[in-house]
């Protein structure tokens, strides 16, 4: 079985990482403002709404991945990996196909 890191580890991070972990959340809010959704950095997490629209529709972290020998990697609200951290453009398409496709499920959307 594959080891996890549980959000609860996730609150153990030293000062060094917690400051890692917000700058690669701070490198990845332009590049989702950039596509259209409003972000705000909240401490170590990231949360993503869509323009005009009130609910949070993901929380992003960022934080070691055991199962890739610790590399930093973006996790969504439901603790999946979503890109290594290093691929910011990546995670920001990734999140942004990802927030789009809950929109359309819930019969919202974009105009335009």
């Amino acid at each position: 079985m594959a080891a996890t890191f549980s959000n609860r580890e996730a609150t153990r991070m030293d000062e060094q990482q917690r400051a890692y972990a917000m700058g690669r959340l701070a490198a990845l809010k332009p590049k989702l403002d950039a596509r259209g959704l409003v972000c705000a950095l909240n401490g170590a997490q990231l949360t993503v709404s869509e323009v005009g629209a009130g609910p949070v529709l993901d929380t992003i972290t960022c934080r070691p991945r055991v199962t890739d020998f610790g590399r930093w990697w973006y996790f969504d609200r439901g603790g999946n990996p979503i890109n290594e951290a290093d691929d910011v453009t990546g995670a920001a398409l990734t999140i942004a196909t990802n927030v789009r496709k809950r929109i359309g499920a819930a019969g919202g959307g974009r105009r335009g």
